[in-house]
């Protein structure tokens, strides 16, 4: 890293420490210089909480990471990473599980509502639903978000 990036602290006990959000890997490290992951991770985060556009949103309300995300602003990563946070390769789920249906042309909104509703996570459901997706989208065989729900409260949740 440059040293335009870097500072210390005494915070960090003398550490070095990027002094930005964005995170740059060596160019002769395995990112063969294009920008890290965590520089994806900051931007997005910026974006999510509307940084250099005053307090946010146009309603002047402040967003978080994820929470109030709109629906078209959920991309494949994020679909990724929710199956990767909910540990769903770990209990025998394969990542086609949410492949498919985005090969297929389901949202990633949907498809991340579809996973939550497979898994019965209350929260997660919540607040796809109020972003904007869909329960009665279909995966690529043809099952809607509702038939795939794990329970009847999941099915009730969705037919609000």
């Amino acid at each position: 890293m440059s040293s335009s990036l870097m500072s210390t602290s005494r915070y960090t006990g003398g550490i070095r420490r990027p002094s930005s959000s964005v995170i740059r890997h060596n160019p002769s490290s395995r990112g063969g210089g294009r920008d890290s992951h965590v520089a994806c991770v900051f931007a997005r985060f910026k974006k999510a909480i509307g940084a250099g556009e005053g307090d946010g949103s146009a309603d002047g309300s402040v967003k978080s990471v994820y929470g109030d995300l709109s629906r078209d602003e959920y991309e494949y990563d994020d679909v990724e990473q929710y199956y990767n946070y909910m540990g769903l390769n770990a209990i025998g789920i394969e990542y086609s599980v949410f492949q498919e249906p985005i090969n297929a042309g389901m949202h990633p909104a949907d498809c991340i509502l579809m996973l939550a509703a497979m898994e019965a996570d209350m929260p997660k459901i919540e607040e796809m639903l109020t972003a904007g997706a869909n329960p009665d989208a279909t995966n690529h065989e043809g099952k809607t978000v509702k038939e795939l729900a794990k329970n009847d409260e999941v099915r009730d949740e969705l037919s609000k």
